[in-house]
């Protein structure tokens, strides 16, 4: 199957034309050192903010097939992109793209975190994690702390089962993070065992939902 590779690198010229790709395929995240200048932020810029702005043509993620089509729903792609490019950010472009974040977007962002855990399930790859964390940074839970914790245990939670260590991930994400996400991505970090599963149990995926005990007689 086709890899749609997300390093940013290259020319400006380059990123855009690698931004949407044709059709649904298979996603791969690719790492690499990039330091964006100024000139190359707002030569992207545009290219993202039509997921920004949540515009009316935009993609969404349908509450039926939520769990479906992982890695190759189209919003998954184009979040994917996003997520590398805010990772590539310095401290003022990461503020304006926050800043450009229209609260209607907020929820299929959230999403997006949601289903990076089938992700890295599948691929047992802490890049997803760090991803979902980019992507949760970026929402800054705009549409409810609450839903940003139960996203991010999530994420979490699925690092956690294929021995990925979410510790240090969670630690940049802080360092890097707006100061009123500091909590938020703490709450989730820390929350406890009991409290996973009863989350995992309400909103997790599948392959994540605590086996209930069978009672003995």
């Amino acid at each position: 199957m086709a890899m749609i590779q997300l390093a940013l690198t290259g020319s400006p010229a380059r990123w855009a034309a690698k931004v949407w790709p044709a059709g649904n395929r298979r996603i791969s995240l690719t790492t690499g050192s990039l330091v964006m200048n100024a000139s190359d932020f707002d030569a992207l810029l545009p290219t993202f903010e039509p997921l920004l702005r949540r515009d009316a043509a935009q993609q969404e993620y349908a509450d039926r097939e939520f769990w479906d089509s992982i890695g190759t729903h189209v919003l998954d792609v184009q979040l994917s992109r996003l997520a590398n490019f805010y990772g590539k950010a310095n401290a003022t472009q990461r503020r304006t793209l926050r800043s450009a974040l229209n609260p209607a977007a907020s929820w299929n962002l959230l999403a997006y975190v949601r289903r990076m855990a089938i992700q890295i399930l599948e691929t047992k790859d802490p890049r997803w994690l760090i991803s979902a964390l980019q992507i949760a940074s970026l929402e800054n839970a705009t549409f409810d702390f609450r839903d940003s914790i139960v996203s991010l245990v999530i994420a979490r939670a699925a690092a956690e089962s294929v021995s990925i260590d979410p510790l240090p991930h969670f630690a940049r994400a802080i360092s890097q993070c707006d100061s009123g996400m500091v909590s938020t991505l703490t709450n989730a970090r820390d929350h406890r065992p009991s409290d996973v599963r009863d989350i995992l149990r309400a909103f997790g995926p599948p392959q994540l939902k605590p086996k209930r005990k069978r009672k003995t007689s």
